[in-house]
């Protein structure tokens, strides 16, 4: 078990990158983000990296809450994170942003694992989309103009 700071993808690539799984971007203010280096305070996450969807429920449950230290936390509401693995998936919903997901320079093997995954989803119950954000490319962009002058101030 491990915690990574997430405040652009430092949860879901290094997981993605060792087989492991992540919960990327836990809903702010869910998960304290005291000890942890930040770089604005909008957009700092701090979740949980596990060998297994059921450890990441766990490790959830210890570190999820009202923080004394970090004012994000104070209307933190938890949840039986580890019970709800085993609740029906039906009603959920996900989408997918096609201008991120399919670029022309990514790996059609990648391509084919996002499409399976998407696939798995559907047949447990969950609703599905595929959605067109055309100024996510831009995103970089925006980006750099947010988080540098933002280092540091909390």
């Amino acid at each position: 078990m491990a915690l990574g700071g997430d405040q652009g993808g430092s949860i879901r690539t290094p997981s993605s990158w060792c087989g492991v799984y992540g919960l990327m971007t836990p809903t702010w203010g869910l998960v304290p983000t005291t000890g942890s280096m930040p770089i604005s305070y909008s957009v700092d996450h701090c979740g949980p990296m596990c060998v297994s969807v059921e450890d990441v429920a766990r490790l959830l449950t210890v570190i999820a809450g009202h923080d004394g230290w970090d004012t994000r936390t104070i209307a933190a509401r938890t949840g039986d994170y580890v019970g709800a693995l085993k609740q029906p998936a039906r009603g959920d919903y996900a989408s997918a942003s096609c201008a991120r997901i399919w670029p022309a320079e990514s790996d059609p093997a990648v391509n084919e694992k996002v499409r399976q995954a998407v696939s798995a989803l559907n047949k447990a119950g969950v609703e599905s989309a595929e959605i067109s954000v055309p100024w996510h490319l831009d995103g970089p962009h925006v980006w750099s103009g947010v988080i540098p002058g933002r280092r540091g101030r909390r």
